[in-house]
């Protein structure tokens, strides 16, 4: 089981399964998905000029039970530092408090290595997480999963659109340190897990967040949407994305 399957509505693999005719012909990537993978492409080149053994798209797995793995794939990872990346292309608005930017000396020299390899505007975000908060919930968990199935430190770089109190930016490349996220406790795993499972048997189960649905900007509705027979699934009226 691999933790995108934990994340996201378990009713779309079921679904999968059952019209497998819709999925070969929505399993063409978009634009915005291949911008995506092209942005995490170029950044990890950057990060292995500056740490050489960082791994793309790192496997991890651990047994879970005693017929299951949890399986996850860190987008980059660097043994030696017992750290990894999310890579991350956000659509939305994310907001910036300058005051909040300082970072300790070795977080500065590093920042500075990246931004002369990127030549482009790049800024640490300090403990206090004044742009965590602003990541989608699901992202955060994520990362939360991830250090539970690694017990490694893990932050995000990600690219967005950046706007503080006085001011809307352009595209920025951001460090978000995410220290404030705790390894999710395997009490909340295996509820997820268990969930997952119900939902593989047609289970209908509320969607864990709106983007369920619909999602991206512009909004598109699930590929299942017209056939999804899940009591609670969202219009579009009802839907933050």
């Amino acid at each position: 089981i691999h933790v995108s399957h934990l994340l996201k509505c378990g009713l779309k693999r079921y679904y999968a399964y059952k019209y497998p005719d819709i999925v070969k012909r929505a399993d063409v990537k978009s634009p915005d998905a291949m911008l995506g993978i092209q942005f995490e492409m170029s950044i990890f080149e950057v990060v292995r000029s500056l740490y050489p053994n960082a791994i793309s798209n790192y496997r991890i797995e651990v047994p879970f039970g005693k017929k299951y793995k949890l399986v996850g794939r860190l987008d980059i990872f660097i043994p030696d530092e017992n750290l990894f990346f999310e890579v991350k292309k956000i659509t939305y608005p994310i907001r910036l408090d300058i005051r909040y930017t300082n970072a300790d000396d070795d977080t500065r020299e590093y920042i500075t290595r990246l931004e002369d390899k990127m030549r482009t505007n790049l800024i640490a975000v300090d403990e206090r997480g004044v742009i965590l908060d602003d990541i989608k919930e699901h992202y955060r968990e994520q990362v939360s999963l991830y250090k539970y199935l690694s017990d490694c430190q893990g932050h995000f770089i990600i690219e967005a659109r950046v706007h503080s109190k006085n001011a809307v930016f352009n595209q920025r490349i951001i460090i978000v340190n995410a220290d404030r996220i705790e390894p999710m406790d395997e009490e909340k795993v295996i509820h997820l897990f268990n969930e997952h499972l119900e939902s593989l048997e047609g289970k209908f189960i509320s969607p864990r967040y709106d983007w369920n649905c619909w999602y991206g900007n512009p909004p598109k509705k699930c590929i299942f949407y017209e056939v999804c027979e899940n009591p609670f699934k969202k219009p579009l009226k009802e839907v933050e994305v």
